[in-house]
């Protein structure tokens, strides 16, 4: 078993077959700041700016290689290209589009779907949100 053959399996508890380990360097700013001024915008201004670049985006979004495409009320849009480091064990990404379904003063509940490059849909997923003041 040649262990630099990405084609071959690895052997369940045998290092040496995994193939060498990878890595990729991330950058982001500091989201304290960022949380600070959101404290005084409403939710869908906070996004808008993230997404037009008049505030840094946030942490997960420069990991996971996102970037936001728009946000209006009751939905946003997210254009994420992630590499095999956001893969999970079934070699799949998670990553979606959301929109409120109802919203609420407590609770409100949100869909989400992911499309392929293709645009077709892959996955979907259903949310309880709880809303909790600042």
């Amino acid at each position: 078993m040649n262990p630099t053959d990405s084609s071959t399996p690895p052997e369940v508890g045998d290092p040496a077959t995994w193939g060498p380990e990878r890595r990729r360097e991330v950058a982001w700013h500091d989201p304290r700041p960022t949380a600070a001024v959101g404290l005084q915008m409403s939710g869908l201004d906070y996004l808008q700016a993230m997404a037009n670049g008049k505030l840094p985006t946030s942490p997960i979004a420069k990991l996971m290689n996102m970037e936001g495409i728009s946000a209006s009320e009751g939905e946003i849009l997210f254009r994420c290209v992630p590499d095999e480091s956001a893969y999970n064990p079934l070699g799949l990404v998670h990553g979606a589009r959301g929109w409120v379904t109802k919203p609420g003063r407590r609770v409100s509940f949100a869909d989400a779907e992911v499309k392929d490059e293709e645009g077709r849909i892959v996955a979907t997923a259903s949310s309880s949100c709880l809303i909790l003041s600042a």
